[in-house]
């Protein structure tokens, strides 16, 4: 009994260590700090939308069609909510290209809920792509907040 008692005693008295590792989603660049909010974008915006009613636009502006016309691009977005913004003067994200394939960077104009993409250079563009690299820079969202998902046309079925 008498070491029993010494061995609890002895064990409450020694410090405990463990390790923590933080999830995959988690980088090495995010530090989360007590009482400041994290804007939540993804599963929890659309469900809160679709399954729960709430009324707001559930996600980021997704490719809806493209019209090519004179020489200029006209993109529509769903879920483009009460309109379309670009965060930054940047348009690096954008490329336009004409049958072959040979992307460049796109001239952009905001009109509401779609865009007009042009480069004088491609006098008859035939595909359009938006923050289509590994490292994209993502600048068009929805007034809501929400980033615009990378596309591209240039994939045929």
């Amino acid at each position: 009994m008498k070491r029993w008692l010494i061995a609890v005693c002895f064990m409450l008295c020694c410090s405990v260590q463990a390790e923590l590792r933080m999830p995959v989603c988690f980088s090495d660049n995010m530090v989360l700090q007590r009482g400041v909010p994290v804007a939540v974008w993804g599963e929890a915006v659309a469900i809160s939308a679709e399954v729960y009613g709430q009324d707001h636009v559930p996600y980021g502006p997704l490719l809806e069609s493209v019209e090519f016309q004179n020489g200029k691009a006209g993109v529509r977005f769903r879920y483009a909510g009460d309109g379309l913004v670009l965060k930054s003067n940047s348009t690096d994200a954008f490329e336009i290209a004409g049958a072959d394939k040979v992307f460049v960077n796109a001239d952009v104009e905001v009109k509401g809920a779609a865009l007009l993409l042009w480069n004088d250079s491609v006098e008859t563009p035939a595909f359009v792509r938006y923050a289509y690299s590994p490292y994209p820079d993502m600048v068009l969202f929805n007034k809501e907040g929400l980033p615009a998902s990378p596309f591209t046309t240039e994939i045929t079925k």
